[in-house]
């Protein structure tokens, strides 16, 4: 068909009139208001038999390789371990790309030993054989990694455990993903700490302790500042990762099939029955503030000085408070001063 534009002399009241371009349109094809080019949609027909693949030079001769732009990953560590996969573009022609998913298997486990100065049992100095000794004589044995490959490395660690040291020895242990993960927890005579495990075993026990704090005391109302749109998304989100079977608690209908939670607005879907009272929602229709997070909300209702004034708890300051047990204490006393202040807001 051809589209042609016709001029009227009819007032627009404000309106600009569509500038439609003369040409010939197939079925389906988009029309353009503007005066570019119409959008063509070209369908792009690929050989199933062979990858768009480049030859690359490296050293030891050239080889094909896939190009592609990688977008975003997905691992299921309980069904699928040691599988991942990629999603993103690949070009298959000058300015012409598809999607692309990549499958990479048999993914192995890394960890690392963070090796001791002094055997923890006898005293005496611990060497790189003693580390190996123990794992191969010990933790393969217990655990069941029947098949397995280690290397002394040296690494440098800067984050929050304050009993590693700036740069130490480690024993470098890599195996098949068929083989269980160590817990997070896992400490020996040679070796003080173990790196690169999952670490969801006490994330499990808190999220499962909560759920049973909720039903013995089985609220009508839950009070928070930014409590629906933060704090219950995060809980559900990690229950669902972490595959919590009783998380219907949060609410008062019991539910098992676990997919109900991974629906949209599943925090809503998840605290049925239970009132939600976000503090943050309500002061934005009650009080005119600069910022409504909880420290600008308690200085000005509470009319909070300095002495009283909120000091933040952000992730980070929270994973660190964990090293120390003064630290924990003092986020602890952090965290209840915060109930106390939603509670009087």
């Amino acid at each position: 068909m051809v589209v042609e534009q016709e001029e009227s002399t009819a007032p627009n009241r404000g309106f600009v009139t569509a500038k439609l371009e003369s040409g010939k349109l197939g079925d389906g094809q988009w029309v353009s208001s503007g005066p570019q080019e119409q959008v063509k949609e070209e369908e792009v027909r690929l050989d199933s038999s062979s990858l768009p693949t480049v030859s690359v030079e490296e050293e030891g001769g050239a080889r094909d390789v896939l190009r592609m732009y990688w977008l975003d990953a997905h691992e299921d560590p309980y069904k699928h371990p040691g599988t991942v996969w990629l999603f993103g573009k690949v070009a298959v022609a000058p300015k012409t790309f598809v999607s692309c998913c990549v499958t990479v298997k048999n993914v192995p486990k890394r960890i690392y030993l963070a090796k001791r100065e002094v055997n923890s049992k006898t005293g005496e100095p611990v060497t790189g054989v003693d580390l190996y000794n123990e794992f191969n004589t010990k933790v393969a044995k217990r655990y069941k990694i029947t098949d397995f490959k280690c290397r002394p490395v040296e690494k440098s660690y800067a984050f929050e455990h304050a009993d590693i040291p700036n740069h130490g020895t480690y024993l470098e242990v890599v195996y098949g993903p068929q083989f269980p993960a160590l817990p997070p927890d896992l400490v020996g005579e040679t070796f003080c700490r173990v790196f690169g495990t999952p670490q969801t075993s006490s994330e499990r026990e808190l999220l499962s302790l909560l759920l049973l704090k909720i039903q013995k005391l089985d609220p009508d109302v839950i009070i928070g500042h930014d409590v629906g749109c933060f704090d219950l998304e995060v809980l559900t989100h990690r229950m669902v990762v972490n595959k919590i079977p009783h998380w219907s608690r949060l609410g008062r209908l019991r539910r098992s099939n676990q997919a109900e939670l991974g629906k949209k607005a599943l925090e809503k879907q998840a605290t049925v029955g239970r009132l939600v009272a976000d503090l943050k929602i309500s002061a934005k229709e009650l009080i005119r503030c600069k910022s409504y997070e909880l420290g600008a909300l308690a200085e000005k209702c509470l009319k909070a000085g300095d002495e009283e004034k909120r000091q933040p708890l952000d992730p980070d300051t929270l994973r660190k408070a964990y090293g120390r047990s003064e630290d924990l204490k003092q986020a602890i006393n952090l965290c209840m001063r915060d109930a106390d202040r939603k509670s009087v807001v």
